[in-house]
């Protein structure tokens, strides 16, 4: 009778530290408020892909990977004040001497579409829109066409106008693109 209760007290005491146990609260605000992920790659300690907000800085994200070595040595103090923009991929190398460099790159169509991020139509090859639902080989080499017949830019509603591209197909696209800077808004 003892054990029975000893072991009933013991499992309740466990019980309520796990209760009571609540995560890091840091960790928890990362989570809800981030905007988009941004790759960070080269001599850091965990390349990798992390969440950021709207208004991260590039120098907080490459903290967060972990540089080898003072991002005091950076030749350009300048780049890593930049804000993080969702797809970027940020490269930061050190040469033999310890100075730093930071490249920025972006994501590709592949990474974007799992981290549903937004693509940009104008920065797009015909591999990439063969990725796009509803997008095939054929209508991805007339949609870069187009656009380059065009000169080299366009607008999502630029789209209609592609032969292939039904309006199904258009509202599927639509979804998966951000808006070009230019471009009016479609209501």
């Amino acid at each position: 009778m003892l054990m029975v209760a000893g072991c009933a007290l013991v499992s309740s005491v466990v019980m309520s530290r796990r209760i009571g146990e609540s995560p890091s609260s840091a960790a928890f605000a990362v989570i809800t408020s981030a905007s988009g992920y941004v790759r960070v790659e080269g001599d850091v300690r965990h390349p990798g892909i992390y969440a950021v907000s709207d208004n991260s800085m590039t120098v907080d994200v490459i903290k967060m990977a972990g540089p080898v070595r003072s991002l005091s040595r950076l030749r350009d103090d300048k780049t890593v004040a930049r804000p993080a923009r969702r797809g970027d991929v940020i490269r930061i190398t050190f040469d033999g001497e310890g100075k730093g460099d930071v490249g920025y790159g972006t994501m590709s169509t592949v990474e974007r579409l799992a981290l549903g991020l937004p693509l940009d139509i104008n920065a797009m090859t015909e591999a990439d829109f063969d990725y796009l639902p509803g997008v095939g080989p054929v209508l991805a080499r007339r949609i870069v066409m187009y656009r380059q017949k065009n000169g080299g830019y366009m607008a999502e509603r630029d789209l209609q106008n592609v032969d292939g591209v039904g309006y199904r197909t258009y509202g599927r696209l639509l979804r998966v693109l951000q808006p070009a800077d230019n471009a009016k808004k479609i209501k």
